[in-house]
Order: C-alpha cells, then sequence, then structure tokens
C-alpha cells in the first residue's frame, strides 16, 4: 500500500513578489523536510493587491522556473493554488491553477472560470 503525505501551506500574501516567492520557498523547504510528497499553495500565494494585468505573470515568468527548479531540486510535487497568468498576447489574465511534479514539469494547468474575489478587512 502506497501512502503519500500532503503539506497545505497558507500564507498571507501582499504586493511584493519577491518577498511573497521567499516565504512560500521556505515552506516548501519545511515540507520537503517533513517528508511530504505533495506541498499545496493556495491562490493568490504569489501576489494579493490589485486585479490589473501589468501584475499577472507570464507562465514561462521567473517564478515558475523558481517552482520548477524548487519541485525538482526538492523531489516534492507543487500544487500552486492559483495564480494570476498573463495570457500570450498580455490582453487578459487567468487565475491557473498549476501542477508540478516532482521532476520540475508542469503537468496541469487549470484556467479557473472567475478571478479570486475577497475582501479583507
Amino acid at each position: 500500500m502506497y501512502t503519500m503525505k500532503l503539506s497545505l501551506i497558507q500564507v498571507d500574501a501582499g504586493t511584493d513578489k519577491e518577498a511573497n516567492y521567499k516565504k512560500v520557498e521556505r515552506f516548501i523547504i519545511e515540507a520537503t523536510r517533513q517528508k511530504s510528497d505533495i506541498a499545496c499553495l493556495p491562490e493568490c500565494f504569489l501576489y494579493y493587491g490589485d486585479r490589473e494585468i501589468k501584475n499577472a505573470e507570464p507562465v514561462d515568468s521567473n517564478y515558475s522556473i523558481g517552482f520548477k527548479k524548487l519541485a525538482r531540486d526538492n523531489n516534492i510535487s507543487l500544487i500552486l493554488g492559483g495564480v494570476a497568468l498573463a495570457t500570450h498576447n498580455r490582453t487578459k489574465m487567468t487565475n491557473t491553477a498549476i501542477v508540478i511534479h516532482r521532476q520540475g514539469r508542469i503537468v496541469h494547468r487549470y484556467n479557473k472560470m472567475y478571478m479570486f474575489n475577497v475582501r479583507r478587512k
């Protein structure tokens, strides 16, 4: 029988993508120390702020490359719950869930129908 260990990572992201990336990177590395097979991140973990196209990432951004390398180097699969991705012509953005295999390749993407919409107090 195969058992799988899953880590659920919750973060309070802001508008500084680099700081948000470093924060979740630390949590993912901690998940690997705890022998997790998969780490799941929430929607808006990389950026929480204005929903403008300028804040969306291309699918091949440095962050995407970083998450693929993080998965490969730490032998852990990642489920990125929701990333604001720019379409190829950068006219629209999608709220996309991305699954990255432990070998560092994107194995699935799902463009959600509606953008995440929660008001914080």
